[in-house]
């Protein structure tokens, strides 16, 4: 009898977890008389001693995941990781030009966020200025006066904002 045979080991999502979730961690082993799944912490997630099997486990944070199966033999392991959906980046949002401005210049508004489903740009009022499901963009406002521009960048696990700001030329 050799040492066991790991014929797979899997997870049934591997990425873009939601933080809570629960994801199935399934196996199939051959000649093992035990197996032990750990996190990355060494806690047991799951002891069994069936050839395949599958344990749920509920995700908080990216993790691997260690499956050893053993026989008098010797041990054989596997692991499997996990990376859980993070609120969205938002790498830069600006207003140019942003200062000096008389009513009715031309303002662009840049961003440039990753992880993002959705973007939308919102005035001091809370008024939607514009949306966009890209990742970079820029959009033309008019300037009326003073101002602040909000970004705020969605996915399932939440949002992130970032705040731009105009001035007018003082009169």
């Amino acid at each position: 009898l050799g040492s066991p045979t790991v014929n797979s080991f899997t997870a049934s999502q591997t990425s873009d977890i939601l933080s809570g979730s629960t994801i199935d961690l399934s196996w199939d082993v051959s000649d093992a008389m035990t197996i032990s799944i750990e996190d990355s912490g060494g806690n047991n997630v799951t002891t069994s001693s069936m050839a395949t099997g599958t344990a749920n486990v509920t995700v908080t944070a990216d993790e691997t995941y260690t499956l050893s199966a053993t026989n008098a033999t010797g041990t054989t392991t596997a692991t499997v990781s996990v990376t859980i959906l993070v609120a969205p980046t938002i790498t830069s949002f600006t207003a140019t030009p942003n200062s000096n401005l008389i009513v009715n210049d031309s303002v662009d508004l840049a961003w440039d966020v990753s992880g993002a489903d959705s973007i939308e740009i919102t005035d001091g009022g809370g008024n939607s200025v514009t949306t966009s499901t890209m990742a970079t963009g820029t959009f033309a406002v008019t300037a009326q006066q003073d101002e602040t521009y909000t970004l705020t960048a969605t996915n399932a696990a939440g949002s992130t904002t970032l705040t731009a700001s105009i001035t007018l030329r003082p009169t």
